[in-house]
């Protein structure tokens, strides 16, 4: 019987930590990267409209045939250095990210995130899973 107490003081003890870092991880979570769905970011649009939105794509593709979303503002992954210092006033608004598929947006994400980003949100799937639920979408005249 002395031993069981022994070992459940331990299992106790670990229990109690556990929760701690459970409740201390809590405002990280509410600040970790949301990967919403091409539909639920339509909502947000929808019922949102000065969300900004971020599309980290290439010009080329930005304008190609999959079009991007109402609104959106072109700013290249690959110039994220530049940009995101240049969206600074932001830090605390709702920003959804988008690329072709989830991936540049992705790291778009955590970048911005460490960058002291708030409200951030991943499009998963991208403008192709977007295009692919017959979402609409903005593309140049022919």
């Amino acid at each position: 019987m002395i031993d069981w107490l022994k070992h459940s003081k331990y299992f106790l003890v670990g229990l109690i930590s556990l929760a701690t870092i459970a409740c201390g991880g809590e405002e990280k979570a509410q600040q970790a990267v949301q990967n919403l769905a091409p539909e639920q970011v339509y909502e947000i649009i929808r019922e949102k409209p000065d969300v900004v939105i971020i599309d980290v794509r290439t010009p080329a593709e930005f304008q190609g045939r999959t079009g991007h979303i109402k609104n959106a503002q072109l700013k290249p992954v690959n110039e994220i250095k530049q940009w995101a210092s240049e969206i600074d006033s932001l830090k605390e608004k709702q920003i959804i990210l988008v690329c072709a598929v989830g991936g540049r947006s992705g790291y778009a994400a955590k970048f911005l995130k460490n960058q002291g980003f708030k409200h951030l949100i991943n499009m998963k799937g991208g403008m192709m899973a977007w295009n692919s639920r017959g979402l609409p979408v903005e593309r140049p005249t022919q």
